[in-house]
Parts: structure tokens; sequence; C-alpha cells
């Protein structure tokens, strides 16, 4: 089902065609130019963004200092490049899928070249944080696939440079009047304006040079959040009319954003069918929605409905702190501090440390999960409050009564398939009104026929019906 725009898009479209940005800039088919007004009122509606604006200086100058500063890092990003090792072995360039992975903080897609029969190209656009990249390719199996890494040129970022100091003024302006339009100003112009001449140059240039096969080819994306993702697709689709772009969604298993599940991609392939009616809600460009599965996800098969004596009140699993979640967490650990519950912390493992250092303040004396497995926490204790999705299949196999703290929520679209009173998704805000006492008192009566609950909600994790899935699917595009 299609939905309308939100009430600002006619005067964010009016902003924008009275400075010409698309004309100047995109030249976006109607589709994708409806996208990226889409993708502007999510950001101002849903996002968090990270600002580095002086208050002493212009709105112009600002954003002319704003703009360098990125500039800046694109160019140090293509300087450590050059020290970068090359992959060892033939690229196959022959090859009719591509796996672009958007999401650089995350190796989804290292699981998808064993799961493909057909040849497969891993093909990483140019990162700002170099070192995630390395990360990432060690995550492959080299004799499988070798990823590939395709950084800015020099052209690349002086002719976005120009552009961005030719039109700076008008860029700015317009930008100003957007913030002015929900009266929030916190530097999103960078996301709106500055990423996309960036990346669009880089897109076109990469399309036109290293994609040599003239069959129509299928390109897999893992992200949807990001303004590239809508430049990708409209490029792709002017300049290679037989390309099919496939939008793998990683599982946004309680939660969603309309820019999420409103892709623009001609293929959605979701986890579940909780996920499709969410996704057939929002479907503003008729995106056709398959249900695969979770292929991008690596769960434990953990045994179900352990209900032994629990050694904690509460489980508290946090999320990395480089997001929205910092400031919700802080609130979380004050409110457990000051009650009388026996509680146990839980970090995001890959980024323990970091976490920690951030938090550390806030955690006065709690016991902290340490060479424990997160099922042996789960199970050793009598309900989880948790602020990462993934962590909730756990709780959800074991029975374990869940309090799910989000900052984003918008529950008036939202109800999750056979959701029970034990399960509450809230923001931090909202802790003091749920009955925490209760839950930790009931949770042996906690049952969520968890089988049906994460087919329903998480989706499939056999990885061989999954495999066969996806492949079924792709033979039908090539």
């Amino acid at each position: 089902m299609n939905i309308e725009l939100n009430e600002h898009s006619s005067d964010v479209k009016d902003i924008l065609n009275r400075y010409h940005i698309n004309d100047t800039f995109w030249h976006f088919s109607p589709k994708y130019y409806d996208a990226y007004i889409r993708k502007i009122c999510g950001d101002y509606l849903y996002e968090s963004s990270a600002a580095f604006k002086n208050s002493k200086f212009s709105w112009v100058k600002n954003f002319f200092l704003h703009s360098c500063f990125i500039i800046l890092g694109a160019f140090v990003s293509l300087m450590k490049s050059f020290g970068m090792s090359k992959p060892h072995g033939k690229i196959n360039e022959d090859a009719r899928i591509l796996a672009c992975p958007f999401c650089w903080r995350y190796v989804w897609f290292k699981r998808l070249p064993h799961m493909i029969k057909e040849s497969i190209r891993i093909v990483y656009h140019p990162l700002f944080h170099y070192d995630y990249y390395k990360k990432n390719v060690e995550a492959y199996d080299r004799k499988v696939v070798i990823p590939e890494f395709y950084q800015f040129t020099f052209r690349d970022i002086f002719y976005s440079l120009f552009l961005i100091i030719r039109y700076y003024r008008r860029l700015s302006r317009c930008a100003k009047e957007l913030d002015d339009i929900y009266g929030i100003y916190t530097g999103k112009f960078s996301r709106i304006f500055i990423f996309p001449i960036l990346y669009g140059g880089f897109v076109r240039r990469f399309i036109e040079d290293h994609i040599k096969s003239n069959d129509g080819l299928v390109w897999l994306f893992d992200y949807d959040y990001d303004y590239k993702y809508i430049i990708f697709n409209n490029l792709i689709h002017e300049l290679r009319k037989n390309d099919v772009t496939v939008h793998i969604q990683h599982g946004s298993f309680v939660t969603y954003n309309p820019a999420y599940c409103n892709p623009v991609c001609d293929y959605s392939l979701c986890c579940s069918h909780r996920e499709k009616e969410v996704i057939d809600h929002f479907n503003a460009f008729d995106s056709k929605i398959e249900i695969l599965g979770a292929p991008l996800q690596t769960f434990d098969d953990v045994p179900k409905d352990d209900k032994s004596e629990k050694q904690w009140d509460v489980l508290l699993l946090l999320a990395a702190t480089d997001g929205i979640e910092l400031e919700p967490m802080k609130k979380v650990l004050q409110f457990f501090h000051n009650s009388t519950y026996k509680c146990k912390v839980r970090f995001r493992p890959a980024s323990k440390s970091t976490d920690r250092l951030k938090l550390c303040s806030y955690l006065n004396g709690m016991d902290e999960s340490e060479g424990t497995t997160l099922y042996e926490d789960v199970s050793m204790s009598k309900i989880v409050v948790s602020f990462s999705d993934d962590a909730l299949y756990t709780a959800i196999r074991n029975n374990n009564p869940i309090i799910y703290l989000r900052n984003i929520d918008i529950r008036k679209n939202y109800e999750m398939t056979g959701r029970s009173a034990f399960f509450y998704i809230i923001n931090d805000s909202e802790l003091s009104s749920v009955p925490v006492s209760e839950l930790i008192l009931r949770y042996r009566e906690c049952n969520y026929d968890s089988d049906s609950f994460v087919l329903n909600n998480f989706g499939y994790f056999n990885i061989n019906e999954i495999s066969n899935r996806l492949n079924s699917l792709l033979s039908k595009l090539l």
C-alpha cells in the first residue's frame, strides 16, 4: 500500500525546485527524485545527525567549512588507500551478480558467496574509515571471492570541491530553508548535499569504467538509509537498462524506519511475514517484496525455555555508543542503579572497550558480563532489558520477559505478531511505567510459542532453505 508523503514534503520539493538542486546536481528521474525528497523528510523526522556548526559563523560559512572538512576526509582516505595491499587473485569481471555492501561497519555479506551458486563480486564503495574496510575483507573466504575496493579519484574529489565552491551560497541557503521548515538545526546539509555530490561522480565513473558485461546484472544492496543508495539505483537504471537491483534486508526485527522500509530497489527481500506487512505499508515505489528469511544474520540454535534458577533479576544488553542510543543508555543504567534489582550489564562485544569507556561512570559497580556467552547470560537472568535487536532472538527462544528500548519507534503503524504482555517496546522516558517488579516475579509464566513467534517476526533461519530460496529468485532475474 502506498502512503502519502508527509505533510512537509511539498514544501521540501518547492525549496529544492526553487534552487534547481536536481537539475544542477542529480538529474534524478521522477521516481528517484521522489525518493530523495522522502529521504530528506525521513531524516528530519526520524534520524539523528551529528553537528559541528559554530554559532559564531553565518550559515554560509558553516556550510563551506563543513563541506571542506568532508572533502578533506575524502582526500585523506584516498591517500591512505595508496598503501593498501592489492587483493591476490583474479577478479571475475564476468560475474553477473554484484553485491555492494553499503553498511561498511558490518560484514553482512560475508555468507553470500557460500550461499549463491552463480559467480559473485563483492564490491566496496569508497570509505572514510579505512580501518573498517581492512577488518571487513578479512571476514571473507578468499578461496571463494576476492572483495574489491574502489576509492575516490583525485578527479572525483576536486570536481566535487569545484561544485561546492561554485554553488555553496545556493546550497547553504537551500539547507537553511529546509532546517527552517522543521525547526531543526543539526548540520543535516552534509548528508543531503555534500555526500551525494561526492558520491555521484564516483558512482557514474564506477559503472562506466568497471562494469564491462553487456548482459543484465543483478545488484545486491544491504542498506537503505543512505542517499548514495538512491544515486546508485538512479544511475544503474539510467546507464544499464537491463539490470535489476535487489535490497536484502538485514532484519528490522522489532522496529522500523520509513526510510529503511521504503525500498527504491526493484526487489526487496525481507526476513519475515511481519516485515513484509510493514514494507507493503510503506512501499511507495512498488518494489516487489519477497519473504526470504534472514541470510545476513548469524544466530546460534539456542535451546528453548530454560526456567532454571536465575542468578540475576535483570540483564541489560547495551548497544554501540556511537549513535543516538548513548544518552538513553545512560538514563537506563541510572534507573536500574537506583533500583533494588540485581542487575548484570553486557556490552556489545565488537565495541566493548569504547562503549565501556563512555559509560563507566554510569555503571556504579554493576556486575559486568565477562567470559560468558550471550546465551549463558540470558539463561541466568529473569528478564532482559535490551537496546539490541539481534540479542532479542536469544531472549525469545529462552522465553524471557523483554523490555526493548528504542529511541525511535513508530508504534501507531506497528504491531508484532503474537506480541504478549511480557514484551514491551518503549523509549527511555517510558521505563518507569513498565511493571518491572511484576515481570521479574512472573518470569516463569512467559511463553512466546517461540517457534511460530520467531518465524513470523524474525524469519527463516534454516540456511539451506534460505539459500535455495535466494538462488531460485536470482535464477529468474538473470
